[in-house]
């Protein structure tokens, strides 16, 4: 399935149920089509975030601000992510440098899928 307002990075979206449970919100899986050793920048589609760490590391970040839930946008330096709404400032691991907001940035579950591109998994905690 193709998830909306994914499309532009070719990222899909499958709904995922666990056998035998019917949750009150199905887990989303993001199919990004991105392969751990081909991110070179911080890309995001939506409210997420992925976040190159360095060798081979990446991070998966929640970008709404948890102050008032605005979309945090990529610094174009590379160094973090600030809030246009209130002036929240994170860094690249989504840690909270200065508020409005009191905590940092939700880090999202990543996985592999069998061909070895990136997934995220998305609970619905907001």
């Amino acid at each position: 399935m193709a998830g909306a307002g994914l499309l532009s990075l070719g990222w899909g979206v499958a709904t995922l149920l666990a056998a035998g449970s019917v949750p009150r919100s199905p887990l989303k899986r993001l199919a990004t089509g991105i392969k751990r050793g081909d991110l070179l920048r911080t890309r995001t589609a939506g409210s997420v975030a992925l976040v190159p760490l360095g060798d081979g590391a990446v991070r998966a970040l929640d970008r709404r601000c948890p102050h008032l839930g605005c979309l945090v946008v990529p610094r174009p330096d590379g160094s973090g992510f600030e809030c246009p709404c209130h002036g929240s400032a994170f860094d690249r691991t989504g840690r909270r440098l200065s508020g409005p907001a009191r905590e940092g940035l939700r880090a999202l579950e990543i996985t592999e899928s069998p061909a070895g591109e990136l997934e995220v998994i998305l609970h619905d905690h907001r």
